[in-house]
Protein backbone atom coordinates (compact mmCIF):
# COMPACT_ATOMS: atom_id res chain seq x y z
CA UNK A 1 0.00 0.00 0.00
CA UNK A 2 1.36 3.62 -1.16
CA UNK A 3 2.01 5.84 1.81
CA UNK A 4 1.03 9.14 2.19
CA UNK A 5 4.38 10.53 1.62
CA UNK A 6 4.86 8.29 -1.52
CA UNK A 7 1.67 10.05 -2.77
CA UNK A 8 2.90 13.43 -1.98
CA UNK A 9 6.48 13.11 -3.46
CA UNK A 10 5.38 10.88 -6.64
CA UNK A 11 7.20 12.34 -9.84
CA UNK A 12 6.32 11.49 -13.42
CA UNK A 13 9.03 12.05 -16.43
CA UNK A 14 8.19 14.29 -18.28
CA UNK A 15 7.49 13.90 -21.83
CA UNK A 16 7.97 16.08 -24.82
CA UNK A 17 3.55 16.95 -24.11
CA UNK A 18 3.40 16.48 -20.67
CA UNK A 19 3.80 13.79 -18.13
CA UNK A 20 4.08 10.40 -18.97
CA UNK A 21 0.29 9.33 -19.45
CA UNK A 22 1.08 5.35 -18.96
CA UNK A 23 3.18 6.47 -15.73
CA UNK A 24 0.54 9.29 -14.49
CA UNK A 25 -2.12 6.36 -14.93
CA UNK A 26 -0.37 3.70 -13.20
CA UNK A 27 0.41 6.02 -10.25
CA UNK A 28 -3.90 6.81 -10.20
CA UNK A 29 -4.23 2.96 -10.59
CA UNK A 30 -2.27 2.15 -7.80
CA UNK A 31 -4.20 5.15 -5.86
CA UNK A 32 -7.71 3.52 -6.77
CA UNK A 33 -6.58 -0.10 -5.44
CA UNK A 34 -5.04 1.25 -2.41
CA UNK A 35 -8.76 3.46 -1.82
CA UNK A 36 -10.62 0.44 -2.53
CA UNK A 37 -8.66 -1.30 -0.02
CA UNK A 38 -9.20 1.39 2.84
CA UNK A 39 -13.25 1.19 1.56
CA UNK A 40 -13.25 -2.44 2.13
CA UNK A 41 -11.51 -2.61 5.33
CA UNK A 42 -13.47 0.33 6.87
CA UNK A 43 -17.06 -2.50 5.73
CA UNK A 44 -15.32 -5.06 7.31
CA UNK A 45 -15.33 -3.07 10.33
CA UNK A 46 -18.57 -2.00 10.49
CA UNK A 47 -19.78 -5.51 10.24
CA UNK A 48 -17.52 -6.09 13.13
CA UNK A 49 -18.97 -3.20 14.98
CA UNK A 50 -22.54 -4.73 14.33
CA UNK A 51 -21.37 -7.90 15.15
CA UNK A 52 -20.28 -6.43 19.09
CA UNK A 53 -23.56 -4.51 19.13
CA UNK A 54 -25.00 -7.76 18.84
CA UNK A 55 -22.77 -9.30 21.42
CA UNK A 56 -23.82 -6.40 24.03
CA UNK A 57 -27.48 -6.96 23.41
CA UNK A 58 -27.29 -10.84 24.25
CA UNK A 59 -25.13 -9.89 27.70
CA UNK A 60 -28.26 -7.37 28.23
CA UNK A 61 -30.99 -9.96 27.75
CA UNK A 62 -28.77 -12.42 30.20
CA UNK A 63 -28.38 -9.41 32.57
CA UNK A 64 -32.97 -9.04 32.18
CA UNK A 65 -32.85 -12.87 32.22
CA UNK A 66 -31.25 -13.12 35.46
CA UNK A 67 -33.21 -9.90 37.10
CA UNK A 68 -36.75 -12.12 36.09
CA UNK A 69 -34.90 -15.80 37.84
CA UNK A 70 -34.08 -13.29 41.28
CA UNK A 71 -37.96 -12.34 41.19
CA UNK A 72 -39.10 -15.37 40.70
CA UNK A 73 -36.47 -16.67 43.90
CA UNK A 74 -38.42 -14.38 45.95
CA UNK A 75 -41.69 -15.98 45.58
CA UNK A 76 -40.00 -18.62 47.74
CA UNK A 77 -39.49 -19.48 51.69
CA UNK A 78 -37.56 -16.74 53.11
CA UNK A 79 -34.54 -18.43 53.67
CA UNK A 80 -34.58 -19.84 50.10
CA UNK A 81 -35.30 -15.99 49.44
CA UNK A 82 -32.64 -14.68 51.30
CA UNK A 83 -29.61 -17.23 49.86
CA UNK A 84 -31.13 -16.39 46.22
CA UNK A 85 -31.47 -13.08 46.70
CA UNK A 86 -27.32 -13.31 47.92
CA UNK A 87 -26.55 -15.75 44.92
CA UNK A 88 -28.62 -12.99 42.56
CA UNK A 89 -26.65 -10.17 43.99
CA UNK A 90 -23.79 -12.07 42.95
CA UNK A 91 -24.21 -12.93 39.42
CA UNK A 92 -25.75 -9.39 38.91
CA UNK A 93 -22.45 -8.12 39.93
CA UNK A 94 -20.40 -10.23 38.03
CA UNK A 95 -22.90 -9.57 35.09
CA UNK A 96 -22.36 -5.90 35.41
CA UNK A 97 -18.86 -6.45 35.56
CA UNK A 98 -18.46 -8.36 32.80
CA UNK A 99 -21.13 -6.13 31.18
CA UNK A 100 -18.93 -2.97 32.18
CA UNK A 101 -16.34 -4.23 30.78
CA UNK A 102 -17.56 -5.25 27.30
CA UNK A 103 -19.46 -1.94 26.98
CA UNK A 104 -15.81 -0.43 27.82
CA UNK A 105 -14.20 -2.14 25.19
CA UNK A 106 -17.15 -1.92 23.03
CA UNK A 107 -16.69 1.91 23.58
CA UNK A 108 -13.34 1.73 22.83
CA UNK A 109 -13.87 -0.57 19.51
CA UNK A 110 -16.20 2.42 18.01
CA UNK A 111 -14.41 5.41 19.10
CA UNK A 112 -11.51 3.18 17.29
CA UNK A 113 -13.98 3.02 13.82
CA UNK A 114 -14.91 6.57 14.39
CA UNK A 115 -11.49 7.62 14.52
CA UNK A 116 -10.50 5.24 11.11
CA UNK A 117 -13.62 6.55 9.86
CA UNK A 118 -12.55 10.25 10.27
CA UNK A 119 -8.86 9.72 8.80
CA UNK A 120 -10.23 8.12 5.47
CA UNK A 121 -12.23 10.79 5.02
CA UNK A 122 -9.62 12.88 5.66
CA UNK A 123 -7.17 10.94 3.27
CA UNK A 124 -10.64 11.05 0.62
CA UNK A 125 -10.12 14.88 0.96
CA UNK A 126 -6.48 15.48 0.93
CA UNK A 127 -6.55 12.68 -2.51
CA UNK A 128 -8.96 14.47 -3.99
CA UNK A 129 -7.61 18.38 -3.53
CA UNK A 130 -4.31 16.51 -4.68
CA UNK A 131 -6.22 15.55 -8.07
CA UNK A 132 -8.08 19.00 -8.36
CA UNK A 133 -4.01 20.68 -7.96
CA UNK A 134 -2.66 17.92 -10.34
CA UNK A 135 -5.55 18.64 -13.07
CA UNK A 136 -5.13 22.40 -12.60
CA UNK A 137 -1.84 22.46 -13.16
CA UNK A 138 -2.16 20.26 -16.30
CA UNK A 139 -4.82 23.14 -17.74
CA UNK A 140 -2.02 25.76 -16.79
CA UNK A 141 0.68 23.38 -18.52
CA UNK A 142 -1.71 22.68 -21.79
CA UNK A 143 -2.81 26.44 -22.05
CA UNK A 144 1.03 27.86 -21.32
CA UNK A 145 1.88 25.32 -24.56
CA UNK A 146 -0.89 26.53 -26.82
CA UNK A 147 0.40 29.79 -26.46
CA UNK A 148 3.68 29.47 -27.08
CA UNK A 149 3.13 27.41 -30.10
CA UNK A 150 0.50 30.08 -31.30
CA UNK A 151 3.43 32.65 -30.97
CA UNK A 152 6.43 30.65 -32.12
CA UNK A 153 6.98 31.40 -36.24
CA UNK A 154 9.69 28.35 -36.20
CA UNK A 155 6.87 26.65 -34.87
CA UNK A 156 4.16 27.20 -37.29
CA UNK A 157 6.85 27.26 -40.48
CA UNK A 158 7.22 24.18 -39.07
CA UNK A 159 3.93 22.94 -39.25
CA UNK A 160 3.16 24.99 -42.53
CA UNK A 161 5.92 22.83 -43.93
Amino acid sequence: MLSVQEIRSAEFTRGLRGYDVDEVRAFLGSLADDYDQLLRRQEEQRRELDQLRGDLDHYRSLEQGLRDTMLAARSNSEETRENAKREADLIMREAELKAEQQLQQVRKRIQHLHDELEALRTQKQAFLSRMRHALASQQELLEVLARDTDGDPSFQENQEG
